[in-house]
């Protein structure tokens, strides 16, 4: 019986196509990697888990794989090994979040990677990217390539959070969560927030790796060091997300919906800047930096069912496009 047992069990794992992930730095535990690692590499890992067609894991050299992923992984040496890999009949994918493709917004030291990244691109089987900007970026340069556009998942822990309504007797409470340098866009709304002050206790929750020491006139400000377990919860605790970001800087029109959907996800209404990943979402999108950020954020305040609508409608959007078994069944259908 235990012959059987593990003859089948081998029959089942050499039957399954192999999938390997390349990505850069160390398989570190789940809440110290990068978060592209963790969104792009090891959510899509646990999320076939139990597949009966594909097995997938972080690659290993001395293994046979069918396909090998790159993630935001395209130096020389990457190109080298896909280059290798590719000769033994091994299909290559680059999954990448970055525009590296436009050089215009890249730094002096960072020039290298659009040759790189070039030069990586030319030989893959197909490339994979988070938002609909850099999709678009990509299919001019390589117009014969199949270029995919797959957003990041947001995990299942996100949905079973319970959000309370406000009733803002107390304060209001704004949260952000994320790269402790991308958190200081928060300023671009600085002369709303300190105006809203005025007329409502306020405080500010940064969520960071590190402190991104930030102050705003006659708001609270308190930082919590960013721990992956406890995202979900801290936002929920907050009551309104914003995410202004400077659209003068074609940095950020490849940011992916995630940024804005963790928190909807919780059921917190956002109010962001106009960009094209969150088009067709119950986000607020504006176009400048004017008054209707202040306005918005009144209205958020004192009608409570424009509130509870937003909350619902971000909850209810997040869980139809961006729940893990819907982002899996999309790399699913580029394996087959």
């Amino acid at each position: 019986m235990f012959l059987l047992r593990e003859l089948a069990r081998f029959i089942y794992f050499t039957q399954r196509k192999k999938i390997g992930f390349i990505f850069g730095g160390w398989p570190l535990p789940y809440s110290s990697v990068m978060a592209s690692t963790r969104l792009h590499v090891y959510d899509i890992i646990d999320g076939f888990r139990k597949d009966e067609e594909f097995f997938v894991e972080i690659f290993k050299p001395w293994k046979q794989y069918d396909i090998v992923i790159f993630q935001k992984k395209f130096d020389e040496k990457a190109r080298m090994l896909a280059e290798k890999l590719k000769n033994r009949g091994v299909k290559i994918i680059l999954d990448i979040n970055v525009n590296y493709y436009d050089r215009t917004i890249l730094k002096e030291n960072e020039t290298s990677k659009h040759n790189e990244i070039m030069a990586f691109t030319a030989i893959c089987d197909i490339v994979i990217t988070t938002s609909d900007y850099i999709r678009d970026f990509v299919i001019k340069l390589f117009p014969a390539k199949k270029i995919i556009c797959i957003a990041e998942g947001i995990p299942d822990e996100f949905f079973k959070v319970k959000k309370f309504l406000p009733s803002f007797k107390d304060s209001v409470k704004f949260v952000f969560s994320g790269y402790a340098v991308k958190a200081k866009e928060i300023l671009l709304v600085q002369d709303h927030l300190v105006r809203l002050a005025k007329e409502f206790p306020c405080e500010y929750l940064f969520i960071c790796e590190k402190n991104p020491h930030i102050t705003i006139e006659d708001i609270k400000v308190t930082y919590i060091k960013y721990h992956q377990s406890t995202i979900p919860r801290l936002l929920a605790s907050g009551d309104i997300f914003l995410s202004p970001r400077d659209l003068n800087n074609p940095y950020n029109f490849g940011h992916s919906f995630t940024k804005v959907g963790s928190p909807m996800a919780v059921g917190l209404p956002v109010i962001a800047s106009h960009l094209m990943s969150y088009d067709g979402s119950p986000a607020v999108l504006l176009d400048n930096f004017g008054v209707e950020w202040y306005n918005e954020i009144i209205k958020l305040i004192t009608d409570q069912k424009y509130y509870t609508r937003l909350s619902d409608e971000g909850i209810q959007f997040c869980y139809k496009n961006y729940k893990m078994s819907s982002i899996i069944a999309k790399y699913k259908d580029i394996f087959k």
